[in-house]
């Protein structure tokens, strides 16, 4: 049982924020997201590189730069309930994540557009549980005394995109572009044990490649359609171990599984009602159902990943008033479907099992000057309610009972964009 219990926390203790999304996949790639929420049919800042490579076609020609920054205030807890063994405690992670850039380089011309960006495409956080959790509580309970563990994964997916797009008329625009996807995730910790702390230490890197196609319609003026499919990317993760800590032989140094990023499906349509009062609405589909997760298979958990991961699915509404030609505010909302079931959650991995995220964000576009637009957006996400599950490790203990899961988010992001004549 020991073994069984530790194989599987440091197989599944990875990081794995949602702010919108797929589970291992971001939506969110630019300041001017935070602040609408939606973005799939944008045709007015660069960021739209990422959103909607088509519409970079309708904006003005020049060379436009766009860069911003996302700041992360994130919590997430873990409760027990009449808990003979661990007793009703709170696990609680709040770590910030003060860099998490984006920046788009594009240069447009007559019919045609060029472009490159850099992105934070995938999960992306610190997560610290200073007073373990409950799974890890355990195995220090198994060997003697009272359970004390420790645990702290940090995780990042940064992409660089190239491609370009081409206006075929005024009713029609189409783009692609090809993308490379580099991730590392490290996790580290402890349980204390007879024999002192049993430490692990280990870091997952990987490389893979994709692309993707974007279509425009513009049926009317005024009004954009959107259509993107996004490949899906192939990750193989290889493991090493850090300083020997290999979980008293639990960790296999050099190994390697899958954990790719799913294919996705993004519509948009916007739509300009007046000259200052534009609304736009998105819906995404990652297909996780059909990606390989075999990182994340746990027989001993009974975690298929097969069988537990369903699609996700994202909406986005938003509404944006141009006051005048120095400023707009706006404001969106957000509600996403995970695709994860409860049958592939362990309190030592959490990405967001069966729970549905609701998010609302604004913000506002400042231009100061001609050419220079300033963007602030503020967004909160978090579980539309706190879902209590038992696993299969908790129902194996009788004296464990129901864990009460919950995640919130706050994040600010701070963007600016220059177009160079």
């Amino acid at each position: 049982m020991k073994r069984r219990f530790f194989l599987t926390a440091i197989i599944l203790a990875s990081v794995t924020p949602l702010f919108a999304g797929g589970i291992f996949y971001n939506s969110n790639q630019s300041a001017e997201y935070f602040r609408t929420y939606e973005r799939n049919a944008a045709t007015d800042n660069a960021d739209a590189v990422y959103y909607n490579m088509s519409g970079t076609t309708k904006m003005k020609d020049g060379l436009y730069v766009n860069a911003s920054n996302q700041f992360l205030f994130q919590e997430a807890t873990v409760k027990t309930e009449n808990n003979s063994m661990v007793g009703d405690k709170t696990y609680k992670s709040d770590n910030p994540v003060w860099l998490c850039p984006n920046l788009y380089v594009l240069y447009k011309q007559d019919n045609w557009s060029a472009f490159t960006g850099l992105e934070t495409i995938g999960a992306t956080a610190i997560r610290e549980w200073k007073d373990g959790l409950p799974s890890l509580d355990l195995l220090s309970l198994n060997y003697s005394g009272p359970g004390k563990s420790y645990l702290k994964g940090e995780s990042y997916y940064a992409a660089w995109r190239v491609g370009g797009a081409y206006a075929i008329n005024n009713k029609v625009s189409v783009g692609a572009a090809g993308r490379v996807v580099y991730s590392q995730q490290q996790v580290e910790g402890y349980i204390v044990t007879g024999m002192g702390n049993n430490e692990f230490d280990y870091t997952d890197e990987a490389l893979g490649y994709s692309g993707e196609i974007n279509m425009d319609l513009f049926p009317v003026d005024g009004m954009t359609l959107s259509f993107t499919y996004e490949m899906a990317t192939p990750l193989e993760f290889k493991r090493k171990v850090n300083g020997g800590k290999n979980g008293g032989g639990m960790i296999t140094d050099g190994e390697k599984k899958r954990l790719d990023l799913p294919q996705a499906l993004r519509f948009g349509i916007s739509y300009n009602f007046t000259e200052k009062f534009r609304l736009e609405f998105g819906a995404d589909a990652y297909l996780e159902k059909y990606a390989n997760f075999e990182r994340l298979d746990d027989p001993n958990s009974g975690i298929d990943s097969d069988k537990s991961y369903g699609n996700t699915y994202e909406e986005g509404l938003m509404f944006e008033y141009t006051l005048n030609r120095y400023f707009l505010a706006s404001i969106g909302f957000n509600l996403t479907q995970i695709g994860q079931k409860k049958s592939g959650t362990l309190d030592t991995s959490i990405p967001g099992a069966h729970a549905d995220y609701r998010s609302v964000g604004f913000g506002c576009q400042v231009t100061p000057v001609d050419d220079l637009k300033i963007n602030l957006g503020i967004g909160v996400t978090g579980f539309q309610d706190t879902y209590k599950y038992a696993d299969k490790n908790d129902r194996a203990i009788s004296s464990l009972t129901t864990k009460e899961y919950n995640k919130e988010y706050l994040v600010v992001a701070v963007g600016a964009e220059y177009r160079f004549m």
